[in-house]
């Protein structure tokens, strides 16, 4: 099924659920259904369960959403004049941040997380704050400026305490990513301005990936058996890399001058991402890329 309306209209595009105990006819294809949840371009977060959250921009204004299946909720803190989504856990949790009315400074922006019972919970810790991602667990990872310039990756735990994930960086880090087991990743900075993928352990202690053969490197996903998929650059360039304490870490598409895009990673260890290809007249778009561990780059399918 095309849905010719992605660019215009934000969609979930979801498989009908068989009932309990029932199988689809052999050699059947599966069917899918689209549901348009606001107008306008934007990011859109699907969970385990089919429920979505979103964010999305039409007419100088901001829609933020949550999607339970049946309908859809206004995420958001009252009076808030600014709320970016950017979280989602199979529980309907969703965590991202906002601007805090009710505070003293100008964009004082506050991590939070919400649900569609309770509404917005801000975060402890010093802000500005923003939380990045939130694991089944209801745990959740970003970072926290406090009276720093540049901020420093925080997880926050559900029973409501934070923890700043060492070692304290040169000038930045960030986590952008935990999975169920309490492992979180994203970057530090070991100098200034110069960032290294990074993985922080349940207890918060780091692993500096280092830069991968690049200058840079972040980590942008972790799935459940630990396996990391980020970016590296160089001279311009940049490439993909999935990394594991077994393996090391592997190249995962060639080095791309407009950039590389890892967009997903399953805990079968097999990523999708957007390449850079040039057609003929010199222009350049982005193709999906699928990739594994056994098979390598599988297919260059379309145009994106």
């Amino acid at each position: 099924l095309r849905c010719s309306g992605l660019l215009a209209r934000t969609c979930l595009l979801a498989s009908p659920l068989l009932a309990t105990g029932a199988t689809a006819a052999p050699g059947s294809l599966p069917t899918y259904s689209v549901v348009n949840l606001a107008p306008g371009s934007g990011v859109a977060l699907l969970n385990g369960r089919g429920q979505a959250a979103f964010a999305t921009y039409s007419s100088g204004a901001t829609i933020n959403g949550f999607f339970d299946g049946r309908r859809v909720h206004p995420v958001g803190a009252p009076g808030s004049s600014d709320t970016v989504v950017s979280g989602l856990n199979d529980l309907g949790v969703v965590v991202g941040q906002f601007n805090d009315a009710a505070a003293q400074a100008p964009f004082n922006y506050r991590a939070f997380s919400w649900t569609a019972a309770r509404g917005v919970r801000v975060l402890p810790g010093p802000g500005p704050s923003a939380a990045r991602a939130i694991n089944r667990r209801n745990q959740a990872v970003g970072s926290t400026q406090g009276k720093a310039f540049y901020g420093r990756a925080y997880r926050w735990n559900p029973d409501g305490t934070a923890i700043a994930l060492g070692p304290l960086p040169a000038s930045l880090s960030e986590a952008t990513a935990i999975n169920d087991s309490g492992v979180s990743v994203g970057y530090a900075d070991v100098a200034r301005y110069d960032s290294h993928a990074v993985v922080w352990d349940a207890n918060g202690r780091a692993t500096d990936l280092g830069t991968l053969g690049g200058t840079q490197s972040l980590a942008t996903h972790i799935n459940a058996g630990g396996q990391v998929l980020g970016s590296y650059y160089r001279d311009g360039v940049s490439g993909g890399f999935l990394w594991s304490r077994r393996t090391g870490a592997v190249k995962i598409m060639p080095d791309a001058r407009a950039g590389v895009r890892a967009a997903a990673l399953n805990d079968y260890g097999a990523v999708a991402a957007n390449l850079e290809v040039t057609d003929g007249d010199g222009s350049f778009g982005y193709r999906p890329w699928l990739w594994s561990l056994a098979r390598g780059g599988r297919a260059q399918i379309g145009r994106a």
